[in-house]
This record gives structure tokens, sequence and C-alpha cells, in this order.
């Protein structure tokens, strides 16, 4: 007997000391997190076989080179900086590591910033053929950040000569990395994805074990006597919930007392046992696999709608941070699973009553699974950065060379101001005018400079890197409009310098060597080089001119006259009435002529003009201020008809430049550019597509059906209560020592019916009703989510049709501003008759602030063409969100504009770890 106890003691101790043991292997944070990892992949991994809403990106980790990555112990991470106030004021019973408060930053992405910008930076240089060893500046990529609460190292990444130069697909790529709202999304599908685990988990079976150790010594008058005893009580389980709400219980107890006292001859064991069954299958309320189920199926379906959200987030995110648009659903709001779906308005009033977990559990076995609720953890403190975009930022930073070049413009007029009131042309008044106008050219250019810097601090905020990161943004997106932009500045200062250098020829040139010199500038000046028809078309006029004699001249010259009227008066009568397109046809043709008529009628008076000025008549005059008005009056003549030749080629430059503007790119939805198409058609294709296609709309749909489902959900716990339950237990003989020693004549079996008749369920009542008008509103929700896409989506159409026009529009201002330019130059720094009227001051001032008046507006019109195209680009790009058509590649880019161009260097993602997943039960 005492072998038998000493044994029995020794396997008793054994077993605690293992079960301790056991209990603890594999019980730590990281076995924890690892095992919420592998569960919420392979649910994913479950999830994700739908290609339209395929899951790309995700990584709930932060990437090795994203700011906010931590590279430290993700179960311990080092304490940060405390605040100096909270540490003083509060207790602290948490203390930090040996290597103190320490502030993670990340610097790898700068790694990314430098490669692209190298490369950016040599594929620049190689186009304008710049110098390429010259185009890569010098830098210092950081390695990595520890420091007190010290934002970001003032030189980290900012020594450098130039700033990165980024695309916007690589824009696109560092926010896959970097962004904060990004993050926080991917965060959000794995929190969905965590509810879900642990509904399915109430389906499996769970086991208990319990362990209670006593040493316990009484004395004599106690209630069981003088005593030195060890008492040791073991409980083990498993319970099973199916999905017909029934509930499996097994249960098996041990107690073992091992008394001490008395000597080894009285050292006793007693070991007893107890092991019970219980089966409940609820047939009324709690029971049916539309209550059991219930939970299970919101957490699924939550989780699909989460994922086609996550989908959604990606096209709304390529807006935000392209077009500057907004979040339908902000960052960091997680829908509860178990509960009533998130849209229906009285989710707060339903979700405690929801009679979803209504099982009988009996006393001392504990409960099993239960609706999954939301967490008290701190979820919600995710902030949006504000929204500016790319392009906005682009917009900003471009405009800025418009008022630099309207700058330096001006400050050439007003040194030919100030060489003007030398000559006694202009005033003093005048001078200042000019002058005024650049200061308050330089004051814009100020302001468009700080915006410029406050649009890129607020896109590096959205980028998620440090606001001190020097960045440029590739113009590459409104490349082809900035350069036809260019095309037409340089037409201008061909212009103006042929305008500078026919005026100056008065001077230089004598009579009898003017035809050579107009020759020259005829056919050699920069204004003429790119017109081949003029440089076809008016040496031959001006020979035919050349051949007639100064009758012949002036007699054809009138002829022409009668046959411009004439083509005049048939372009206003076929002009001034609805035209077909035969009618069209002739209103070209008579355009044609007249500006054929008009042509050699220029070329006819040059000949006449520059004949007369050859003859130089002013050399037969006496008196020296009449040889002088002559002459200026002949010369004033011959620069005007000159000027008219040179209008022809003039306006084939204008006319070559017009067609090379960049279209707007189409918006095509089942092969229709909506664009272009009847307004009606492009309603009817655009707000079909979204009907169709937006997840949203989907989710919308799914969550009527899930009010509809509460609707016998609650309606269940209007019921009463009929349990049907089968119990058994079995012990061993008391006060022995024999613990599986189970027998028959020791088993009880019971077979219970539980009756409640429901007499009492006002609050179940109210949960009921509350659950019909939820479900009411739920349709009306989505009734009215419909209209608004719909609506949305109209207007969306209506804005890049009129878009469209507007650029049109815009683009012809942006011409007549250039022409406008050259007109009051060409008037301004035309040569004057010698006039001593009153009314020549007067004159003079009227020039001077219609020249003024034009480079005020030029500027003006070059921004507007640029907004106008950018917002065209946004709108379209907001179409396409809206319509749901807008496939995105692995980087997050929109395959349709960006993604054809390859990326220069590719990330190291994460790679998803998806085993098989779990199935329903």
């Amino acid at each position: 007997m005492v072998k038998t106890c000493k044994m029995c003691r020794g396997i008793l101790v054994m077993a605690a000391v293992v079960w301790m043991a056991g209990s603890q292997a594999g019980c730590t944070r990281k076995f924890y997190r690892k095992q919420a990892d592998k569960e919420v992949n392979a649910v994913l991994r479950e999830k994700d076989i739908f290609d339209r809403w395929k899951i790309e990106g995700m990584y709930v980790y932060p990437h090795p080179m994203a700011r906010h990555a931590d590279p430290t112990n993700p179960d311990r991470p080092p304490m940060p900086p405390d605040d100096a106030a909270a540490l003083l004021l509060g207790p602290n019973p948490q203390k930090p590591g040996h290597k103190g408060p320490q502030r993670i930053e990340e610097t790898g992405y700068f790694e990314l910033l430098a490669t692209w910008d190298q490369q950016n930076r040599l594929e620049r240089a190689a186009k304008e053929g710049g110098d390429v060893k010259l185009a890569v500046a010098s830098r210092d990529v950081p390695r990595g950040h520890r420091g007190d609460w010290t934002p970001y190292d003032p030189d980290a990444g900012v020594a450098r000569s130039k700033p990165y130069l980024l695309r916007i697909e690589q824009a696109m790529e560092l926010g896959l990395i970097n962004s904060r709202e990004f993050q926080s999304r991917r965060e959000d599908l794995y929190l969905s994805a965590l509810p879900v685990t642990r509904e399915r988990f109430g389906f499996a079976a769970q086991f208990l074990a319990l362990e209670q150790n006593v040493r316990e010594r009484t004395g004599q008058a106690f209630g069981v006597g003088a005593g030195d005893r060890w008492q040791y009580a073991s409980t083990a389980g498993m319970s099973k919930l199916f999905s017909t709400g029934a509930l499996l219980l097994v249960g098996f107890a041990n107690q073992t007392v091992l008394e001490l006292g008395g000597g080894a001859v009285n050292k006793r064991v007693t070991n007893t046992s107890g092991i019970n069954l219980d089966f409940i299958q609820p047939l009324l309320r709690g029971g049916g696999k539309a209550v059991t189920l219930e939970p299970l199926t919101l957490a699924e379906r939550n989780l699909l709608y989460d994922i086609r959200n996550y989908a959604r987030f990606r096209k709304e995110y390529f807006q935000y941070l392209i077009g500057g648009g907004d979040f339908s659903i902000a960052p960091g709001s997680v829908t509860a699973a178990g509960s009533l779906a998130a849209s229906h308005p009285l989710t707060g009033t339903l979700q405690g009553a929801n009679p979803g977990r209504q099982q009988v559990v009996p006393a001392g076995l504990g409960s099993v699974g239960g609706s999954a609720v939301p967490g008290t953890l701190f979820l919600q403190i995710n902030p949006v950065g504000v929204s500016e975009g790319f392009l906005p930022a682009l917009y900003k930073s471009s405009i800025v060379k418009y008022e630099e070049a309207n700058v330096k413009a001006l400050s050439d007029i007003l040194a030919l101001f100030d060489s003007y009131k030398e000559g006694g042309q202009v005033s003093s008044l005048q001078v200042d005018q000019v002058n005024q106008q650049l200061l308050q050219g330089r004051s814009s250019l100020l302001a468009r400079e700080q915006d410029k810097q406050t649009s890129l601090d607020l896109f590096r905020a959205q980028l998620g890197i440090p606001i001190n990161v020097p960045l440029e943004l590739d113009d590459f997106t409104v490349a082809p409009l900035t350069e036809q932009i260019a095309e037409y500045s340089d037409a201008l200062e061909d212009y103006k310098v042929t305008v500078k250098e026919i005026n100056g020829l008065y001077v230089k040139v004598a009579p009898a060597q003017m035809r050579a010199a107009l020759e020259k500038i005829a056919f050699a000046s920069p204004l003429t080089k790119t017109t081949p028809l003029f440089q076809k078309r008016f040496p031959a006029e001006w020979k035919l001119w050349r051949s007639y004699d100064d009758e012949t001249i002036v007699k054809k010259l009138r002829e022409e006259g009668f046959r411009k009227r004439d083509l005049l008066n048939r372009r206003t009568d076929v002009g001034a009435r609805p035209r077909t397109p035969e009618q069209q046809k002739e209103l070209n043709d008579v355009q044609e002529k007249l500006n054929a008529v008009e042509s050699k009628m220029a070329a006819g008076r040059l000949e006449e003009s520059l004949r007369k000025y050859k003859d130089a008549p002013w050399l037969k005059l006496k008196e020296e201020h009449q040889k002088k008005q002559v002459q200026a009056t002949l010369w004033h003549k011959l620069y005007n008809a000159f000027l008219d030749v040179l209008l022809d080629a003039n306006n084939e430059r204008y006319e070559t430049l017009r067609p090379r503007w960049a279209g707007p790119s189409p918006a095509v939805i089942d092969g229709v550019n909506v664009v272009d198409a009847d307004l009606e058609a492009a309603y009817e294709l655009a707000t079909q597509a979204a009907l169709e296609k937006r997840f949203d709309l989907m989710n919308a749909r799914a969550q009527v059906v899930d009010g509809w489902r509460q609707l016998r959900v609650f309606a269940n716990g209007l019921m009463g209560v009929f349990n049907l339950a089968y119990h058994m237990d079995s012990s061993t003989p008391p006060g022995a020592s024999a613990p599986f020693a189970f027998n028959s004549s020791r088993t009880r079996h019971q077979l219970v019916m539980n009756f409640e008749m429901p007499l009492v369920r006002l609050t179940e009542r109210n949960a009921y009703r509350a659950s019909l008008i939820a479900y009411q509103r739920s349709r009306r929700d989505l009734q009215q989510k419909e209209d608004q896409i719909v609506a949305q989506v109209r207007a969306d159409i209506r804005q890049l049709q009129v878009l469209r026009q507007n650029l049109k529009i815009q683009q012809q201002a942006l011409e007549l501003a250039y022409r406008r330019v050259e007109s009051s130059y060409e008037i301004f720094t035309a040569p004057t008759v010698p006039d001593n009227s009153p009314n020549a001051a007067a004159n003079a001032a009227a020039l001077t602030n219609q020249l003024l008046q034009a480079y005020a507006q030029l500027p003006q019109a070059q921004e507007q063409v640029l907004k106008t195209w950018i917002d065209y680009q946004i709108a379209r790009q907001q179409l396409f969100v809206d319509i749901e058509v807008m496939p995105l590649d692995a980087r997050g880019v929109w395959i349709d504009e960006f993604a054809n161009r390859t990326s220069d260097r590719q990330f190291p993602q994460r790679q998803r770890q998806l085993p098989a997943g779990k199935t329903n039960p």
C-alpha cells in the first residue's frame, strides 16, 4: 500500500509538472501572432478566387523599405520616447529595455528615390541632348534612423545638388510602399479576416484542461477533523457546436487526496473520478441553422465586402494620389463581424439583442464560442492625409515657369522702354507703368512659388515621406501640352526677332540695298524657315509683280481689290445661314481664294512701296525736316507692306502648330468614346457599367440580404424554449483509489425536455420590430446609393464633355493671346511718322497700355490651358473610378495610362503565405 501511494503521488506530481510546462510551451506572443497570421492568410487565400477584386499588394507588416517599417521585434518593440509631462505626472509601471526609449524610422525608400532619380535624369538628358554625366546629382542615401522625437534628420537625403526627380508611376510605387493610408487599409483587411477565424473556431471541437493543487492542514475541531493533506483536482473536457444549434459537452473530473499526517502506516490516498456527457438540441428558440450560422455568415460576408472595398480602395488611392480625390471609405475603419451589417441604421440598437448564440451551456464547463465583438483597441487613430495629388502639384509647379517667362519678358520690355525714353519716344510715366507691371509680375511669381512649395509639401505628406525631402515632379504627363505651348512661345520670339531686325534696316541699310535686305529676311529669318508654303509661293508672286511697271502694278492692285470685295461678299452670304456639308465646302473654297488674293495683293503692295522707297525722293528736298518726314512716311508704308507679306508666313506657322495640340484622351466604355458621343447615349453606357460593376454597390445589394436574414434571426427570439437534451454521468467508487473503475451500476442516463412559454418577450419584440425597420431602411439605402452613383456618373460625363470643349476654347484663346502680344509689340515698335500733334503722347500711352495688357493676359491663358487639360485628365480618371473600370497592375498603376511604361526598379515585395484554408461547417 505504501509503494502504491508513493507511486501514485509521483505520477501525479510528474503529471502536474508536465502539464504546467506543456501549457506554457509555444504559448508565447510570437506563437499567437504567427498563428493568427497563418489562419488569416488561409482565409484570404480561400477568398481570393475572383480576378475582378483580386487581392494585390497585401502585406500586413510594413514593407521593409517603408518609412514606417519597424525592424525590431514585433512582439516586444522598444518603448518609444514618452512625453516629459506625462512621464512626470503619472505612474510608470513599465520600463524601457537596457537600450532605453527608441524612435524607429526607416529610410530604405531613399534607395528607390535615388535609383529612380538617376534613371529619370539620364533619360531626360538623352532626350534633350544634354550632358549625360552631369545629369545625375551626387546624393547621400541614409541607411536608417534611430533617435529621440526628432521627426527626421534635417540632412538625411537632402544633401543633394538636385532634388529627386519622380515620375507619376514611380509615385504610385512609392505610395504602395510608404503610404500610411494604404498600410492602414491593408491592416483593415487583415482585421476583417480575424473574426472569420474566431467564428469558424466556434464550430470546431474545443478542449478544456484545468488543474488545481491545494496544500491543506486542518485542526481537530474543523469539520473534517485534524489532518495534513495534499488535494489534486483535474478537469478535462471537450465541447462541439453543430450548425443546427446542437451542443455536445463531454467532461472528465478527477480528485486525488493525499493524507500526510499520523505516520507512514496511516498515509492514505483517495482517488475518485467522474465523467459526464451532455447533448442539447434546441428545437425552437436558439435552434436551427438560420440562427446558429448567422454570426459566421455575417463574418464571411463582411470579409468579402472588405475584400471588394480593398480592391476599390486601390483604384481610389490611385485617384487620391494622382488626381487628388477622396476615399469613399476612410482607411482605419473595420466592419464588425458577427453582428448586423454596418450599413443598417439601427446597428447600435439591434447589436446587443442578437440571439445568434443562444446555446444551453451547463454550469462549470464555460461557454462555447460567441458572437464576434469588436475589440477596444485604438484602431481609429488614423487620420487621412490632405488630398493634393500628383497632377495638381505638377500644375502648380509648371505655372511657375510661365510666370518666370512673363517676368523675363517684362524685363526686356522695360529695357526697351528705357531706350525709347532716351530717344524721346515714350515718357517717364510709360516707363513707370512697365516697371509697375514688372513688380506685380515678380509678386505674382513669389505667390506662385509659394503655392508650388505648399503643394509639394502636401504631396510629400501623401506619399508618407519627410516633408523636407527635395522632390521634383517629372512633367512627362503634361509634356505634350507644355511642348506645344513652348512652340507657340518660340514662334512669338521668332516674330519679335524678325520685327526687331526689320526696324534696324531703317538706319543700317541704304535705299538701294533695301531689296536685298528684305529678301534675306523673307527667306532666311527664323520666322520663315519653317514655312515651306510661303517659301514656295511668295518668291513666285514677288517675281511676277517685279515684272510689272508702276502703272500695271496700280491697275492690278485695283483689280485684285475688286476680287477681294466680291469674295468677302460671298463669304458673308454663305456664312450667314446654317450650312450643309456642300455649303461648308463652298465656304472653305471662298476662304482659300480670299487668302490667295490677299497674299497676292500683299506682294504687290510690297513691290509698290519698295520702288517708291528706293527712288529716295526726299533727297531732292532742301529742308532737312521735310527730308526726314518724307523718308519716315515712305519707310512706314514699306514696313507695313513687308509685315503684311510676313503675316502669311506667320499664319502658316500657326496653322502648322494648331493641329499639333495634344487631343484629350478618349474615355472608352464598351467601345464607345463617351466624350464625343451623344450625351444621352453616354449617360446610358456609363450608368449601366457603374450599376453592373461597382464593388460597393455589390456590397450594398448583399447587405440588403443580410438585413433580410436578420428578420428570421430576431423572430427566433420571440419563440418559447423547447430543448431536447441527453445527459449521462458516471463515477468511480468513493473513498477508493481506483480512478478509472467506471461501472454501469454507478452510471445515470437522462432524457431531458425543457419548456418555457414565451410569456415575457418585450425586449425580443422590440428587437424584432427594429429589425423589420432596419431591413426597410437597407432597401431604401440601396436605392439611394444607386441614385447617387447614377447622378455622380452623369455628372462625370457632363464634366468631361464640357472640359473637352473648354480645352478647345482655351487653346484658341491661347493662340489669340500670342497673336495679341505679337500685334501689340509690332504696333508699339513700328516706325512712326514725325508728329507734333497733341494726340501723339496719348497714342503712345494707349499703345503702352495695349502692350502691357497683352503681356499680362498671356501667362493667364497659358495657365488656363494647362489647368483645363489637367482637370480633364483628373475627371477622366474619376469617371473610370466611378464606373469601376480601372485595371491596375501590381504596383497600383493604371494599366490604361501609365503601366505600359516599364518599372525602373522592382522593389522586393513581401510574398503572401496563403496555405490551404479551412472549410465552412
